[in-house]
């Protein structure tokens, strides 16, 4: 598994460069060719239960505009934090910085309408992405729709044991299942669209998280059905593509490296220590500059300070303006929120996973329930977290 490296392979000071997100393929939809083969070579009578070409193609209207949308609205966050810091940082600099140019009167107009014209741009690209967001919108409206989807087509099996089971016993039966579930799919299509205007509210609304079921009638727990070989393997499959699946998803999502959310927030939380440390001494060494008389030319009048203590103020000018950046990548990035959901729904998974395997049919069933209203929570706190992430600063 990623993040255990063993003999012959890549050493650890690779691994933490390498993206375990990179290749995923969403192995629970069966999205991947080669991984759709191996299942159903594994599973025969099992895949054409999972295999779901119309709910694939649903899926992946929305992937990709969803990945597009996260890159283009993180960079323009990133971009609205760099351009308002720079702007702060050097205009703490501006009077070390004129010093050193031939007219200092003219330096300081030049370099100070520069730093203005940064914090401009900044704050218009900041308020951009707070009142229209366009970007952000999309990027969350079509990633909850994949995961939607995504609890759709489990929930639907998982709500028609009885049904599905005989679908892998019977091709009559299997016939009929594939009618039902396209029948059923496209009515969830046409009710999330049209829903979809006020997705964020009634989210916002279920605090108690009660929503878990795409349909209301699911919500009531069905008596377990009569327990056969064919139940047994449909369980098994649920057991692999969803418990199995969302534990090793979440688990390369927490791996150490530079993509790890967790190892991110670790570093922002440094540096800003650092930055606050190299504040507090530089603070330490003005208020001695001012407190000697060291801070100000003796022969020059009036006082004019000295070229290293301008450099003194404009860094920590600027440091300051760092740490306070860096306050804001953490409230739009949201590093540290997101680690502790992963780690708090991967404790969750793997709960699951242990109780699985001692349990009775009936009691695995619920344990697959248990997963849905999971996943749901997991669903509902990451797009409220970012619907309400900023940068600015």
């Amino acid at each position: 598994m990623i993040g255990n490296p063993t003999a012959g392979s890549e050493p650890p000071i690779l691994m933490a460069f390498h993206d375990p997100m990179k290749d995923w393929t969403n192995d629970d939809l069966l999205l991947d060719r080669n991984e759709r083969a191996h299942f159903c070579e594994r599973h025969t009578r099992l895949g054409p239960i999972f295999d779901w070409p119309e709910l694939r193609a649903a899926f992946e209207t929305h992937e990709r505009p969803a990945n597009d949308a996260r890159k283009k609205s993180r960079r323009h966050g990133v971009a609205a934090v760099a351009l308002g810091f720079a702007g702060l940082a050097l205009t703490a600099l501006t009077p070390f910085l004129s010093r050193l140019l031939p007219d200092t009167v003219l330096a300081e107009r030049w370099i100070g309408g520069i730093a203005a014209a940064l914090i401009v741009m900044g704050g218009l690209v900041a308020f951009h992405q707070v009142l229209a967001g366009r970007e952000k919108q999309r990027w969350l409206g079509n990633r909850y729709w994949t995961e939607r989807i995504r609890q759709f087509h489990f929930q639907l099996i998982l709500n028609n044991l009885a049904k599905a089971a005989s679908a892998v016993r019977d091709d009559a039966a299997l016939d009929d299942w594939r009618k039902f579930r396209q029948s059923e799919l496209v009515n969830f299509l046409h009710d999330t669209a049209q829903n979809l205007l006020t997705t964020f509210d009634r989210l916002g609304d279920d605090r108690a998280e009660e929503s878990v079921w795409v349909d209301r009638a699911w919500m009531k727990r069905l008596a377990a059905p009569a327990e056969t070989q064919e139940l047994a393997k449909l369980i098994e499959g649920l057991y692999a593509l969803r418990i199995g699946v969302q534990e090793r998803y979440t688990d390369h999502k927490l791996h150490t490296g530079i993509f790890s959310p967790r190892t991110r927030a670790g570093w922002l939380l440094g540096l800003s220590d650092a930055l606050t440390t190299a504040i507090i001494l530089l603070t330490i060494a003005i208020g001695a500059a001012y407190a000697f008389d060291f801070a100000y030319v003796e022969s020059a009048t009036p006082n004019e300070p000295h070229v290293w203590f301008l450099l003194l103020l404009g860094l920590a000018g600027a440091l300051t303006a760092a740490v306070v950046a860096i306050r804001v990548l953490n409230e739009g990035l949201l590093h540290r929120t997101e680690a502790e959901r992963y780690e708090w729904y991967l404790a969750s998974v793997r709960s699951i996973d242990r109780r699985f395997e001692s349990a009775d049919t009936a009691g695995r069933i619920e344990l697959l329930r248990e997963l849905e209203r999971l996943a749901y929570q997991e669903m509902r706190r990451f797009l409220l977290a970012f619907q309400e992430a900023r940068f600015v600063m």
